[in-house]
């Protein structure tokens, strides 16, 4: 997803010349779709700006300049939308902008938060797709939002199996194709589907999820749940228990991080299709939570009862309290270990071949070298003794001393691994020295002035100038950087001398 930026120039006042100050929401836009989004402020007053996210509030944080009482400078330049004041693709929006409006005065919050609400498309599931008397579950990752968002489309299913009713507290294990444990998409979305005949009358119907969910009863919306709160910390009063949802008998309260509504419902005597969207996992700003499924269910309650069940296509009847959860929940926790250990089996079945390859050749290595040289200590004293020629390079600067803490402190966070930005690895000198998508080589030995980190370090645009947010290099780091790289940017793999 994206972040909402909002950028201005503040005006001089005596004894203080004015200066940019950029603000960024904590939450982020979809990449697909069409949204709204919105941003309030009153200028001169500090605490004033909000962001809104498809009529979702989002809290931010001022990096450039900080936060500030002061007026903007009011002349004739450019307003830009869409992009900062230097056009610079990294903060620039890659799509479109419809519909755009700027208010001189204040606007009604309530009315923007309740007129822009993405609603979710019908769920993409027939009744002929369920099989009769059970419980249909589909797992979808590809093309869901990187963000506490509905998708726009249809996400593409990937996994399906069958239960018996709607009570879920956890999904089959992912595994990647040689068995190990794989992680999925956050967040991901289960959806569960079932033909359900409830008796003529008016009953009651109870949904909970840790997550936005969506209830269906043919093909109209009948309850929801709502994103999980940003504050997960559990620091709530006790006095909270008070406001609990009690709908009498032996119901069951809500677990912890879990939200639930509830309506009273017509059954017709004729099978209803039900159809549950939920997503798992979310996200507090910018970091990942934990896809969970916590107490995802839908219970009901028959007219004139105040005792409560799963609902169920079939002829199972899990009661809905804590004795009969408890139960459900142990039968269900075994059933899913012994899932997942003959998926992972089948998995570790099919690499067999590659790995009985493997240990052959090992073995044959083995025969052929006399014994102990191949223990993993002669491995690692063959590798400490070819990096050993790297420590000959003399110079004045001391890679492991002077030049890895700035990186890993400045640039190693966004530029290594999987999803290095802008494709650039600081992994190695040999990554440096490739570059990114753009800008050349970071790093070119003997040549500062053809290193794209000196230049990146050196500007004065903040569209260019890294790193990005934060504080800058100071003076003394770029000059350890700059003699570094006119030394020769010796990077030596490991530090061979620490090592025995």
């Amino acid at each position: 997803g994206a972040q909402i930026g909002f950028l201005f120039h503040s005006a001089d006042v005596p004894g203080k010349k004015g200066a940019w100050h950029r603000w960024w929401s904590k939450s982020t836009l979809p990449s697909s779709g069409w949204h709204h989004i919105a941003v309030t402020y009153t200028f001169g007053k500090l605490k004033s700006i909000k962001g809104y996210i498809d009529g979702r509030e989002t809290d931010g944080v001022w990096d450039m300049g900080g936060e500030t009482d002061r007026a903007p400078v009011t002349d004739g330049d450019s307003l830009m939308l869409g992009s900062g004041s230097t056009l610079a693709s990294s903060h620039s929006l890659n799509g479109w902008l419809d519909n755009v409006a700027i208010y001189r005065g204040p606007i009604d919050v309530s009315a923007l938060k309740a007129r822009y609400q993405f609603v979710p498309p019908p769920p993409p599931i027939t009744k002929k797709q369920v099989p009769a008397g059970r419980v249909l579950v589909q797992l979808a990752e590809e093309g869901m939002p990187e963000a506490n968002a509905w998708p726009s489309e249809h996400p593409k299913v990937a996994e399906t199996y069958t239960e018996d009713v709607f009570g879920f507290l956890e999904v089959p294990q992912k595994y990647v194709e040689t068995g190990v444990r794989g992680e999925r998409h956050v967040p991901f979305m289960l959806r569960a589907a079932a033909s359900v005949t409830f008796p003529k009358g008016k009953h009651r119907l109870l949904l909970r999820a840790r997550g936005a969910t969506n209830l269906y009863i043919d093909n109209k919306t009948i309850l929801t749940t709502p994103f999980p709160p940003s504050d997960s910390d559990g620091h709530h009063l006790v006095a909270d228990q008070k406001d609990y949802l009690d709908l009498g008998g032996d119901f069951r309260f809500a677990p912890p991080g879990n939200r639930e509504s509830w309506c009273e419902f017509e059954g017709t005597g004729k099978p209803q299709f039900i159809v549950l969207e939920t997503l798992v996992g979310s996200y507090a700003g910018k970091s990942a939570r934990r896809p969970e499924l916590g107490e995802t269910v839908v219970a009901w309650s028959p007219q004139g009862s105040e005792a409560w069940k799963l609902i169920t296509p079939g002829k199972r009847e899990v009661p809905y309290n804590d004795a009969g959860w408890a139960a459900y929940e142990q039968e269900r926790t075994a059933h899913y270990a012994e899932m997942n250990t003959k998926k992972r089996a089948e998995l570790r079945a099919l690499s067999a071949p590659y790995w009985t390859t493997r240990r052959k050749a090992a073995e044959a290595w083995l025969a052929k070298n006399p014994a102990g040289e191949g223990s993993i200590d002669t491995f690692i004293a063959a590798k400490i003794d070819s990096v050993k020629s790297q420590d000959a390079h003399k110079g004045s600067i001391d890679y492991f001393k002077d030049i890895q803490p700035i990186l890993e402190a400045k640039c190693t966070e966004c530029h290594r691994g999987a999803k290095a930005k802008g494709g650039l690895h600081l992994d190695s000198l040999a990554d440096a020295m490739k570059g990114g998508k753009s800008d050349g080589a970071a790093v070119d030995p003997g040549k500062p002035d053809h290193s794209s980190i000196i230049a990146r370090i050196l500007s004065t645009d903040e569209d260019e100038i890294m790193p990005p947010k934060g504080k800058p290099l100071t003076k003394d780091e770029i000059a350890l950087l700059t003699t570094w790289i006119k030394e020769g940017a010796h990077w030596p793999e490991i530090r061979a001398d620490h090592l025995t």
